[in-house]
């Protein structure tokens, strides 16, 4: 999986994961109940959760028709459903 942030996409892995959940726990915003709640299901009763109780269960991409294109014919797609089209504003 990666995320996209201007030019340059990041490759997310479990460890970024678990580090991005835990730095949500720490925020006072909109989002702190959600960060908590989704580390205390995936730590269930251990002192904290590990990457291998991470389950990726579907993603949502964003881009260009030009840039999903690349993901035209990948292995690594069971399914896809194109949500809307936007004209860019």
């Amino acid at each position: 999986m990666y995320i996209c942030r201007s030019a340059k996409p990041t490759e997310v892995n479990g460890k970024s994961f678990l580090d991005a959940l835990e730095q949500g726990r720490h925020l006072q915003g909109l989002y702190h109940y959600e960060f908590n709640r989704i580390y205390d299901y995936l730590k269930k009763d251990k002192k904290e959760p590990q990457e291998s109780d991470i389950r990726i269960l579907g993603v949502v991409v964003t881009g260009t028709a030009k840039q999903l294109q690349s993901l035209n014919g990948q292995p690594y797609l069971r399914g896809v459903t194109l949500g809307a089209i936007v004209d860019k504003y």
